[in-house]
């Protein structure tokens, strides 16, 4: 890593990167699902999820699409099923003359919660699900 210095900022993602959430992707999808069903009364398979869920914000609105990121934020902040990357979140503190952001496809709610109770270095930049335009690798 002794080539950081070249760089004027660094870019982590957050699920499987900093910190694996272990969130039950089947039963996330399967929520989401039941709900577009419930309210739409469509079948719609989430998969792949992010395309999915920005498909649906163009389809739906916005006030749908939000009701799908409150369902995918309770799946987000199960905390007990954390495991943290010490290693990285040790180096992304050791970048303290670096920009840092987080780009996720996780929710703006679910970085921040984490940030705030996992991370010394608040990253300068969260880019999310909610407040990206499109879903990695194009957003």
């Amino acid at each position: 890593m002794e080539d950081i210095e070249k760089y004027k900022g660094i870019v982590f993602d957050l699920d499987g990167t900093l910190v694996n959430l272990n969130i039950n992707w089947k039963e996330l999808k399967k929520a989401l699902s039941g709900f577009a069903m419930k309210e739409k009364g469509e079948e719609i398979k989430f998969t792949p999820l992010d395309q999915k869920i920005h498909k649906a914000k163009e389809r739906f609105g916005i006030l749908f699409y939000n009701r799908l990121l409150d369902i995918i934020l309770q799946f987000e902040l199960c905390e007990e099923k954390y495991e943290l990357n010490d290693e990285l979140i040790s180096f992304l503190e050791s970048c303290q003359k670096k920009k840092v952001c987080i780009y996720s496809m996780n929710t703006k709610k679910c970085v921040m919660n984490f940030a705030q109770k996992y991370l010394k270095r608040k990253p300068d930049i969260i880019i999310a699900i909610d407040n990206c335009i499109e879903p990695k690798p194009t957003g």
